[in-house]
């Protein structure tokens, strides 16, 4: 029968930065998520206005080739608009935006955590590492339900430690 060994202090040092390492990471992505669905809400939201605002200048317009020549221009990109919308809609782009804007802030302060567990030393090591790894699980819990996958590596669980992998 094997015999479980209690692990180091330094092993949970390297364990906790490579913990700050994936939740670095994890917000990076959130991040670069947050980044797209921004440019998005922000190109729905000035069609939404220069549309109906471009249309309402055409209508008023005097010159007859102009308003002839501009307003099927501004209807097929009112109906392109109107996609954008309801895609936007479908797709739940600012609840995404929420969510990762906030899974970004969360990661990073995990990260943050991490790094400065892994500076610590003593009893306070391990019961900052045990508290924070429950933390880490339930936000990684959340973030996989968001279609980020792996996140953390599962050699990482305690009480034992995988080997390096050979490249």
């Amino acid at each position: 029968m094997a015999q479980s060994r209690s692990v180091t202090e330094d092993e949970l040092k390297v364990q906790a930065w490579a913990q700050a390492l994936h939740a670095h990471g994890t917000s990076e992505i959130f991040r670069k998520r947050a980044g797209r669905l921004s440019w998005r809400t922000r190109l729905r939201d000035f069609l939404g206005i220069a549309l109906p605002v471009s249309l309402g200048i055409v209508a008023a317009n005097t010159n007859q080739t102009v308003t002839a020549f501009a307003i099927p221009i501004v209807g097929i990109l009112a109906g392109l608009q109107l996609l954008l919308v309801i895609w936007s809609i479908v797709s739940r782009w600012d609840e995404d935006y929420w969510y990762s804007t906030n899974a970004m802030r969360e990661n990073s302060s995990l990260c943050a955590t991490w790094e400065r567990i892994a500076r610590l030393s003593g009893p306070a090591l391990r019961a900052d590492f045990d508290r924070t790894m429950i933390q880490d699980q339930l936000v990684l819990e959340r973030d996989s339900a968001k279609g980020i996958r792996g996140g953390r590596d599962p050699c990482l669980s305690l009480p034992t430690l995988c080997t390096p992998r050979s490249r």
